[in-house]
């Protein structure tokens, strides 16, 4: 018997960028208490806040941010990969936060 077993297999590496605009279409689970700016599709729980953040929109990536002031806040992202890069704003009063994969600590970040 001739032949060929098996062959070249490939995998392609794709960087994917979830971005604020994501909740919308629920790609990002939220826990209740987070502030959504995004144009046209804003979803708020402080007034005051989503009004000062509004006239900063054009510095935002897609013209979206999101925040909260609620304790032990959480956002889940489901994803099949092998990295993970979080991108936001940082200092001040941005707090920390704790990265999870497949429910283990991976770290706890100061942001």
């Amino acid at each position: 018997m001739r032949g060929t077993i098996g062959g070249l297999i490939q995998a392609n590496t794709v960087n994917t960028t979830i971005d604020d605009t994501a909740w919308a279409n629920g790609s990002v689970a939220l826990s209740p208490g987070w502030n959504m700016l995004e144009q046209g599709k804003s979803n708020y729980v402080n007034e005051t806040q989503y009004q000062q953040e509004l006239r900063n929109a054009d510095r935002h990536f897609n013209r979206s941010i999101s925040w909260t002031t609620q304790p032990d806040a959480n956002i889940a992202i489901s994803f099949s990969g092998s990295a993970v890069w979080v991108f936001g704003l940082s200092g001040g009063e941005a707090g920390t936060f704790e990265v999870r994969l497949d429910n283990v600590t991976q770290g706890v970040f100061d942001a």
